[in-house]
Parts: structure tokens; C-alpha cells; sequence
């Protein structure tokens, strides 16, 4: 009973917290909406990392009830979305996953939020993606409208990964300061240290190069480039502030 009672009160607490920051976030155009919306996640994180998915799927539910009272249906659905985030990253940590399958999870939780903003609930945030396409052109006239829509790719997957790392970081310090157990963290890849590794990674861009000589597109160079960077956040994921 009292556990039930003080778990009550830790949502009705950060239900409150998530209430003051979307006000806050009305009063100052949309700040957190439109430049940090990794804040959002957090509330759901120091719930659910505290308690189990019955009850941080209820304090999730009940925290979209009050937002929808305070915000737009685009805002609501946006936070909905960055809600889930939250309670997968706290389910995660309870059941003591580690850092690189944290940030990874989260990174593909993200991109698809991405996806589902622009793709799908593109008219309710106001985005087009013909004219976003567009002004990645203006910014970067060697494009075509097929290599703009590639780097478009890779731009959402990159912020995805970056919103991740910052979730996660943050993430940190908010543990550290509730003295909760860290976060497992594993190290298993290094940046490359021999000669022979340093060698294949120049062979490489190398063949990235030739590439693009070969065919003359550079369409060819960015797919190519778009490979690498997958691999990459895969890699780089796992070695984000780890000891070793």
C-alpha cells in the first residue's frame, strides 16, 4: 500500500513537472517543441526507471490526458510520440541494458518518430517536404533532387542519433543526482590504432572516390557515404562515454 501510494505521488509529481514545462514551452513559442524536445523524455525516464511497465504505462497515459488539456493536437501528438521514448529508455535501464543498447534503441525509436512527423503528421506540423527538399538545393546547389532526398536521409538519421546520445547523457546526470545504479557500460570497439587499420579506412574513402569518378554521380558517392554512416552510428553508439 504504501508503495502503491508513494509511486501515486511520483507521478502526480512529474505529471505536474511535465504540465509547468509545456506552459512554459506555450509562453516562449514552442521552445521546447521546435529546438529541445529531448526534455520530454526525460520526465517518462525518471518514472519509469523507477517503477514497473503497468505503472509507467499508466502515468504515460495519464500525462497525455493533461497535455492534451494544455497544447494543440500537433503538440500532443508530438509529445505522445517522445513519451515512448521515455518509457522504453526506463524499461531498459530497469532491466539493466546497456549503454549501446540504449542509445541505439532510442536512436531507431527516434528516427521512426521522425519519419512519422514528416511522413505522416507532416500537415498538422506544417512541414513539406517538397519545399524542404528545395531549400536543401538552395543551401547546396550541386544537388540534384534524388541526392537533396538521400542527404534528407541521412540529416533525419543524424539528428536522431544526436537527440539519443543527449537523452542518454543526460540521462546520466539525472541518475547520478537520484543516486540510482549507473548504467551498464560496455567497451567493446575502439577508434582505430594500428597502421593496417588506419590503411583500411583511407582504402576505403579511397573507393568512395573512385566511385563517384567511375559513374560521375554523385548520387553513387552519397549512397555509398549513407552505407558508412549507418555502420558508424551502429559502431560509435557502443563507445559514447565509456570507460575503459
Amino acid at each position: 500500500m504504501r508503495n502503491n501510494t508513494s509511486n501515486i505521488t511520483l507521478a502526480a509529481a512529474l505529471i505536474a513537472l511535465l504540465g509547468v514545462l509545456q506552459v512554459v514551452n506555450n509562453l516562449l513559442g514552442q521552445v521546447f517543441t521546435n529546438f529541445a524536445p529531448f526534455v520530454y523524455p526525460l520526465v517518462f525516464i525518471v518514472y519509469s526507471s523507477r517503477n514497473s511497465l503497468s505503472w509507467s504505462i499508466t502515468m504515460y497515459v495519464a500525462s497525455i490526458f493533461t497535455i492534451f488539456m494544455l497544447s494543440s493536437l500537433p503538440q500532443l501528438i508530438f509529445i505522445a510520440m517522445y513519451g515512448i521514448v521515455g518509457v522504453f529508455f526506463g524499461q531498459a535501464y530497469q532491466k539493466r541494458k546497456c549503454n549501446y543498447q540504449l542509445i541505439i534503441g532510442s536512436t531507431f525509436l527516434l528516427l521512426f518518430i521522425n519519419i512519422l512527423t514528416i511522413f505522416v503528421f507532416g500537415s498538422f506540423f506544417g512541414l513539406d517536404l517538397q519545399s524542404e527538399l528545395v531549400s536543401l538545393i538552395n543551401i547546396l546547389p550541386f544537388l540534384t533532387l534524388d541526392s537533396a532526398l538521400v542527404v534528407y536521409y541521412v540529416i533525419i538519421l543524424g539528428g536522431a542519433y544526436l537527440e539519443a546520445v543527449v537523452i542518454y547523457m543526460i540521462a546520466l546526470i539525472l541518475f547520478a543526482y537520484l543516486r540510482m545504479k549507473p548504467i551498464i557500460r560496455v567497451h567493446w570497439w575502439q577508434y582505430p590504432q594500428s597502421v593496417r587499420e588506419k590503411l583500411s579506412i583511407f582504402i576505403i574513402m579511397l573507393v568512395f572516390f573512385l566511385l563517384y569518378y567511375l559513374f560521375s554521380s554523385i548520387e553513387y558517392l552519397l549512397l555509398a557515404i549513407v552505407a558508412l554512416i549507418y555502420l558508424g552510428f551502429l559502431i560509435t553508439a557502443a563507445m559514447v562515454y565509456q570507460s575503459r
